[in-house]
């Protein structure tokens, strides 16, 4: 007499953790590499973001016009532009961080860039209904240097 095996039962789609089958991967694990990589990877991505904000910065400064725009023809980056690059660059480290404070530094510092972005789209949006830019828009990129003459001792 032959017994009869119970036959194997199939897998429910609720199966729990407990109910592994080796060779199949978990849906939910993250990849060993970039899982290993993650703060490098964050850190690396926000260096590459700071630096761009800076150099903007330095070429509104200097009055480099390679360094506001990549090429002549395109328009330059804005200040704010490259004042909230930085700052989200800043946030994006911070967030990262385990201490609460530098968490929460991260936080209030989105909330500064959602804000000067919200700005910048106020004052669009009063351009486009009034037709006049607002005079800190059409000021000197060096308004530091705007009352010397144009020959420097």
């Amino acid at each position: 007499m032959a017994e009869d095996k119970p036959e194997p039962r199939p897998r429910s789609a609720g199966a729990s953790h407990g109910d592994f089958t080796p060779g199949l991967a978990e849906p939910h694990k993250p990849q060993p590499f970039l899982a290993s990589h993650a703060p490098f990877i964050t850190r690396l991505c926000a260096g590459v973001v700071l630096a761009i904000g800076v150099l903007d910065l330095l070429g509104w400064m200097l009055d480099i016009p390679l360094l506001k725009s990549i090429l002549p023809h395109w328009k330059p980056m804005m200040i704010i532009t490259a004042i909230c690059m930085m700052l989200s660059a800043v946030a994006l480290v911070s967030s990262q961080a385990s201490r609460l404070w530098k968490r929460g530094l991260s936080r209030l510092i989105g909330v500064v860039v959602c804000a000067m972005a919200a700005l910048t789209l106020i004052v669009y949006a009063a351009v486009l209904f009034t037709g006049r830019d607002p005079a800190w828009v059409s000021a000197p990129a060096r308004p530091w240097t705007a009352g010397w003459p144009s020959s420097r001792p």
